[in-house]
């Protein structure tokens, strides 16, 4: 009897399971961290008829990349790839440390006598006030990112208007200003702390079942 109950509790968790693993592989658009596309530019050089291919080894990131180069030399890496890769590395690290540096200080807040060795169950809801922490802070960097996003062209790019992705940035944010920036941040806010407070803590609460 002991181990029918226990394979109908791993088929619930199996079950249970399966949409997160599905929501860590292909993260649900509406909560997945903000990209810059880092290859719009490489990929705006590309010849018409390499991009209507389906498969091709010019069409692959290596190959635009190196099409990029041989066009406009080595600077086009550090100047239109690397800056918008490096803007993708600050949102993902403004989440997940946050994160990580949130949590332990949200369960030490529950309970006085709780330590990471600790064998006593622990308490369900720091992840979320964690996960919240999480998606306020991604919020603060990704909208003025995602305002920039909106407004990229890689023909001006390609054009020679922005020497750079960065000189780009420079020229949109005195354009825009603050307020231009962050619109819409309140909107990002609830929906980035609702949605991490739900990832995160689902995520904990099932794996430490």
């Amino acid at each position: 009897q002991a181990g029918a109950v226990g394979a109908t509790a791993s088929a619930v968790r199996g079950l249970m399971l399966q949409p997160l693993y599905l929501w860590y592989r292909t993260p649900l658009k509406l909560f997945r961290p903000l990209r810059v596309d880092y290859l719009a530019t490489a990929r705006a050089l590309l010849p018409q008829e390499v991009l209507s291919r389906r498969i091709s080894l010019r069409g692959s990131t290596l190959g635009m990349i190196a099409n990029a180069v041989r066009q406009r030399g080595w600077s086009f890496v550090p100047r239109y790839v690397l800056q918008p890769m490096l803007a993708n590395w600050a949102v993902g690290f403004a989440l997940f440390t946050t994160y990580a540096a949130t949590l332990p200080s949200a369960y030490a807040r529950t309970s006085s006598q709780y330590s990471i060795s600790s064998c006593e169950k622990l308490p369900w809801y720091p992840p979320f006030v964690a996960g919240t922490a999480a998606g306020l802070a991604q919020s603060a960097v990704a909208t003025p990112l995602d305002s920039l996003r909106v407004r990229f062209e890689a023909e001006d790019m390609v054009s020679g208007k922005y020497h750079s992705w960065w000189g780009f940035a420079k020229g949109q944010m005195a354009e825009l200003g603050p307020r231009g920036l962050y619109r819409g941040l309140k909107l990002t806010l609830a929906k980035d702390a609702v949605g991490y407070a739900g990832f995160f803590g689902l995520f904990e609460l099932l794996k430490n079942e």
